[in-house]
């Protein structure tokens, strides 16, 4: 495990948008971190290929996904590796990603989940210290569930192992040992709120372990052979929206504008996924972090023009129309590939601060019609010659 800050999300709410926007979970559900996160065809298989290296029997049941604002990893009790989609974005690709499940599958391996806390004041002052740091937010199964994650904590001893068998089970699957290192040194400076439950070893320790791991197995790496994609698949597409406002044009402070436009991407990949499924698209939306194995679309959007005036009825209020250029381009081939001139028009009470009244009016709607706008584009995005 790495370390929650739970305090930076609200469980339930979450999972209540991962049910509405991440597609197809697994078809069976025997466990329940299943029912809150998804699947993922490539990191199954990377799990796997590291199992069958293994040398001892694996109860490994495969890979969860949870779409949380939180980098972590662990493995639960029942042989699931559960690994959060923010731990998989501070990451690049396959070798690093090898890494986070050889270290969460030696543990499952080794038995470690079962080591947990049964001290009852300890449980007490660690379910206190969740919900304190959840804000109340997680309650009933939920809750339970974090606290025996949490109370499932590890020994210094069982982290040193799982790092250097980690090590191990790269080398002889064919991964890069050297990419541990740089997962660590890309999560070594996060500490969460609940960390002092965990016992890893101090970030320096670590990276000393793994490094003289590395050192041990780097010239014994077998070859990578290439994972096959799922038969029958569509292509994995990967929009990379971005967002062109000019100075002078935004009449709020930037940070209000950064924070509203990342609001507004999220919002635009869910309605991506929805709009893609309902409409039958021929192509999957990738998400940020498997961007490494899909093709990359680039999705341009400039702010033009803002222009507002009174409105006569009602009383007090303002008409703004906000002018935008969508381009979608394939930076691989340099082809644009559509462009459109859009207007939206917003009316808001005069008496409102702009900056929490017009985001939350106006991103839904502009989401929703930039996703249709890449969706009518498919056909385009995938011919041979685009």
């Amino acid at each position: 495990m790495i370390g929650w800050d739970l305090r930076r999300f609200g469980f339930f709410p979450i999972a209540a948008w991962l049910l509405l926007f991440t597609g197809s979970p697994t078809s069976a559900l025997p466990s329940e971190w299943e029912s809150l996160g998804y699947d993922d065809w490539h990191l199954n298989a990377i799990a796997k290929r590291l199992a069958e290296t293994a040398g001892s029997p694996v109860s490994l049941k495969g890979v969860v996904v949870l779409p949380i604002a939180e980098a972590n990893a662990f493995v639960s009790e029942d042989g699931f590796i559960v690994v959060t989609e923010n731990l998989l974005n501070e990451l690049d690709g396959p070798d690093q990603f090898a890494f986070v499940l050889a270290h969460e599958l030696v543990h499952l391996i080794k038995g470690h989940p079962r080591n947990r806390e049964t001290n009852p004041t300890r449980l007490d002052r660690i379910r206190t210290e969740l919900e304190r740091g959840t804000g109340g937010s997680v309650v009933g199964t939920t809750l339970d569930l974090l606290l025996g994650v949490v109370s499932s904590y590890y020994s210094r001893g069982r982290e040193r192992e799982a790092d250097e068998e980690a090590i191990r089970l790269m080398a002889l699957a064919g991964f890069r040992p050297s990419a541990a290192l740089t997962c660590l040194r890309r999560l070594e400076t996060r500490s969460g709120f609940l960390s002092w439950f965990l016992s890893h070893p101090f970030p320096a320790e670590r990276v000393a372990i793994v490094a003289a791991q590395v050192r041990k197995w780097t010239p014994l790496t077998a070859p990578s052979p290439p994972i096959p994609r799922p038969p029958h698949g569509l292509p994995e597409v990967f929009i990379d929206l971005r967002w062109s406002v000019p100075g002078p044009l935004r009449g709020e402070p930037s940070a209000v504008w950064a924070r509203s436009l990342e609001e507004a991407s999220r919002i635009f990949w869910s309605a991506l996924s929805l709009q893609a499924a309902k409409r039958k698209a021929p192509f999957l939306p990738a998400r940020p972090w498997q961007r490494y194995r899909s093709r990359t679309l680039q999705l341009s959007v400039a702010l033009n023009e803002i222009i507002s005036h009174p409105l006569s009825s009602p009383p007090g209020w303002q008409q703004w129309i906000f002018r935008m250029t969508w381009t979608l381009s394939d930076p691989g081939h340099g082809k644009v590939l559509a462009g459109s001139d859009e207007k939206f028009v917003v009316s808001l009470n005069g008496t409102e601060p702009l900056s929490e009244a017009l985001p939350p009016r106006l991103r839904p709607i502009a989401a929703l019609r930039l996703a249709e706008f890449v969706i009518k584009t498919a056909p385009l995005l995938l011919t041979p010659d685009s």
